[in-house]
């Protein structure tokens, strides 16, 4: 019989779920291409910023965001509120890159 050590119990519950390795971690097998195809589960994803951020709606709240596109998230809710107003105004928005170009652009200019 043998022993169990408690960090591999703490290692177990924190990086792995379901039986899937958390992602951004070593043995985390993507499902996905994280450009049309979620890198959690491997669904179609069908909304700008899932396409930025390479993981689904779903999964980012089961997961987090996937590792080296963290910073995405602080430009999430700002995206989210500029889609809704171009629906409003019936106007077609701008991808999540072009988005980001044109308020980099805009921020240059006050200074």
């Amino acid at each position: 019989m043998s022993e169990i050590d408690g960090r591999d119990l703490v290692i177990k519950r924190v990086f792995v779920k379901n039986g899937r390795v958390m992602p951004g971690l070593p043995g985390f097998i993507p499902l996905g291409n994280g450009k049309t195809h979620c890198f959690c589960c491997g669904k179609a994803l069908t909304d700008e910023l899932s396409f930025a951020r390479g993981i689904g709606p779903e999964c980012i709240k089961e997961w987090g965001p996937y590792s080296g596109r963290e910073w995405i998230e602080k430009y999430a809710k700002p995206f989210k509120r500029y889609l809704g107003q171009q629906k409003r105004r019936n106007l077609q928005p701008v991808s999540f890159d072009e988005w980001l170009k044109q308020r980099n652009d805009k921020s240059r200019i006050k200074l």
